[in-house]
């Protein structure tokens, strides 16, 4: 599977920390259209490149305690 587009990643991970569930859930599933991805293959491959953190690490991090479910 190869990576994401690191616009993309960094979008995926913005809207993680910002708790922006509702335009993520809508970024993700028009990204999952255009690429034929999978939105857990997407969440997935959106990986900060240096900390290795995911959308999930963030949204944690950031005290977010909603559906953490969607991130992984």
């Amino acid at each position: 599977m190869a990576g994401l587009d690191e616009d993309v990643v960094d979008e995926v991970l913005y809207l993680a920390r910002a708790n922006e569930a509702a335009e993520l859930d809508s970024y993700i599933s028009e990204l999952s259209t255009q690429t034929k991805r999978s939105k857990t293959e997407l969440y997935t491959a959106a990986i900060d490149p240096y900390s290795k953190n995911s959308a999930l690490h963030y949204a944690a991090a950031n005290g977010h305690n909603g559906n953490f479910s969607r991130y992984s």
